[in-house]
């Protein structure tokens, strides 16, 4: 099956430059659409419980100015909630939080619209646990399942900075397991890693903390790049 065109998946607005940003700096990802699920959000680290009303602009002015540096051209936003505004928890419990049917329903369903047959989905593994990435996993996964599309999945960071290699791999046979697919590792961006972490590093401040880019870098000098999984049905 040949690709069509590619959708990313990103939970959050800047999921998906931290752990892709080298790949898209160099235009491996050529064409694609970047598609931020739960982009509507109150949180930063400097002020986890703040006001949706400018954190969402400001995040979503994030995406514009990553992306346009990458000469994308289409950047989408889904609009739903995150998880600590549609639950009311507090951000630390995110990654306990148990998945729910309806949410991974609605979020396959809501990606229909945007697919066609030889799409290629770039999807997070959801290493880390993190509600809305494993909602987005599920999703992407549902769908791969189908036939009907191509499928990789990226290793989350920077939550992957601090996974030893066996849990990384623990999670890859788990999705393998569950879903029926043989996922086979490729690494990318080995030049373009280090500039693409820094661009995104400046570009979503309101996420940074101390330490951000340095994890960021580290992973990718662990790995060699950036590790994608690509995905076959067995």
């Amino acid at each position: 099956m040949s690709v069509s065109r590619v959708l990313a998946l990103s939970p959050h607005s800047d999921d998906l430059a931290f752990s892709l940003g080298g790949a898209l700096v160099e235009g491996r990802l050529a064409g694609c659409m970047p598609l931020t699920i739960f982009s509507t959000s109150a949180y930063t680290p400097a002020e986890p419980f703040g006001d949706s009303r400018l954190i969402t602009p400001r995040r979503k002015g994030e995406d514009r100015c990553f992306f346009t540096a990458c000469r994308v051209e289409t950047v989408l936003w889904l609009d739903l909630t995150d998880a600590p505004l549609r639950r009311g928890i507090a951000p630390e419990e995110v990654f306990d939080a148990p998945l729910r049917e309806e949410e991974v329903a609605g979020v396959q369903e809501a990606l229909r619209a945007f697919l066609s047959p030889g799409t290629l989905i770039a999807a997070p593994l959801a290493l880390g646990g993190h509600l809305d990435h494993r909602t987005v996993c599920a999703a992407a996964c549902r769908l791969l399942g189908s036939g009907r599309f191509l499928g990789l999945f990226y290793e989350d960071l920077p939550y992957a900075a601090f996974i030893e290699g066996e849990g990384i791999e623990a999670r890859v046979g788990e999705l393998e397991k569950a879903f029926g697919m043989r996922l086979e590792p490729h690494c990318w961006a080995r030049e373009s890693v280090e500039a693409g972490k820094r661009l995104a590093a400046a570009c979503y401040s309101s996420q940074v903390e101390d330490g951000t880019l340095r994890a960021l870098l580290a992973h990718g000098s662990r790995v060699g790049g950036e590790r994608v999984w690509k995905a076959g049905l067995l």
